[in-house]
């Protein structure tokens, strides 16, 4: 039979499993991230509109950017699984070709190849812009945490977060517009490696990352600046409930690993960035395995991490809130249009617990003393 080999294409066959095993990661790993997205974001959601009161008008703020968050990362999720459904149906299409050399069985085999590399290019537009509204509203996020616990240099800290802000935004931006433009790859008086997608492949890309990891750097060592001043309310935190749980919220609040996974974008980013890596990196080589990790799971990390920040803190449970409420008496502040020591998200529950084991300690000291008159 003409156009037919007999000879297997044992490569061709490899390389198409691997890009399903990739295609099967893209939509699961999104999907469970999303997941524990959605048990963080509604209670958070709701408990901001409902302790407003004790939290400040800074909760309204706080529910706006959680919910920019949650809403971007389903753009995402939604926009990737079109994407990687178009991926293996091109595999698909393309495999007689591929495994056996058989030529065009179909006239219109083109039309449905373009047809489908359009969902492509919406997932790789979607999901650099996603990144870029993801990354800006979770540092935000983080930023307001740190002024909180600086408030003495609050004025300081906004003006080095507003700074870093804006500049991670602009880049990611120029990053965004690069990934969108259907030519990115080969447009016209540019020497790139790639098309921007998800900050790998082009410059203003590597510099939104090395800009978010620089943000979270601050806010990470602000945070453990301020626990570190605490030394004895630490040793108490520590000292309640599990101590194993307490570390782990500890690490995972200061946002620690968050900021090492960005040393590790950062790195990715800027050798994806250069053609010798871009163009001939290898498979299940460090650039493949960390390409598939980062297009899959950035954008929800991005948003978990900030959207946590909040759960802990209006649920009361934030290591930093109970070190600096039970080291220092609340102190005034403007985020609250109240005149007398505000009762702010950092305090508002502590005090409360406060009361309430006051409460209860009075109750018992009063209990003996009832029974033995009604004796």
């Amino acid at each position: 039979m003409s156009g037919i080999s007999t000879t297997f294409n044992e490569r061709g066959w490899e390389a198409t499993v691997h890009d399903i095993e990739v295609m099967i990661t893209f939509s699961a790993l999104p999907t469970a991230l999303q997941l524990l997205l959605t048990v963080l974001f509604v209670p958070s959601f709701i408990m901001l509109f409902s302790r407003w009161r004790k939290i400040g008008p800074s909760s309204f703020g706080l529910a706006f950017n959680v919910f920019v968050l949650y809403i971007s990362s389903w753009v995402y999720l939604v926009t990737n699984i079109l994407s990687v459904k178009a991926t293996i149906l091109q595999a698909i299409l393309e495999s007689p070709g591929a495994l056996y050399g058989i030529g065009d069985l179909n006239s219109e085999r083109n039309q449905i190849e373009d047809s489908l590399m359009r969902y492509y290019s919406i997932s790789q537009c979607a999901g650099t812009a996603t990144l870029t509204l993801n990354v800006l509203f979770a540092n935000t996020i983080i930023c307001w945490r740190s002024a909180l616990l600086w408030r003495r240099s609050i004025i300081i800290v906004w003006l080095i977060c507003g700074f870093m802000l804006s500049a991670t935004f602009a880049a990611g931006a120029a990053d965004t517009r690069w990934a969108c433009w259907p030519w990115a790859i080969s447009g016209p008086g540019t020497d790139t490696a790639g098309s921007g997608n998800m900050y790998a492949g082009y410059a203003a890309g590597v510099a939104a990352a090395v800009l978010t990891f620089a943000t979270n750097l601050l806010a990470t060592t602000l945070y453990v600046i301020k626990i570190l001043q605490s030394t004895e309310a630490l040793e108490k935190y520590m000292a309640q409930g599990s101590k194993f749980s307490n570390v782990l919220t500890l690490i995972f609040e200061s946002g620690a690993p968050y900021c090492a996974l960005w040393i590790v974008v950062v790195a990715w980013a800027a050798g994806m960035n250069t053609q010798a890596i871009a163009w001939n990196y290898y498979e299940n080589s460090f650039w493949d395995i960390f390409d598939v990790l980062v297009n899959a799971a950035l954008v929800p990390l991005a948003a978990i991490q900030a959207t946590y920040v909040v759960w802990l803190l209006v649920r009361g449970k934030s290591a930093v809130e109970y070190c600096v409420a039970e080291a220092a008496p609340p102190m005034p502040t403007f985020l609250a249009f109240q005149q007398q020591p505000v009762e702010t998200m950092m305090h508002a529950q502590f005090i409360m617990q406060q009361q309430q084991q006051q409460q209860q300690q009075q109750q018992q000291q009063q209990q003996p003393v009832v029974q033995y008159a009604q004796y």
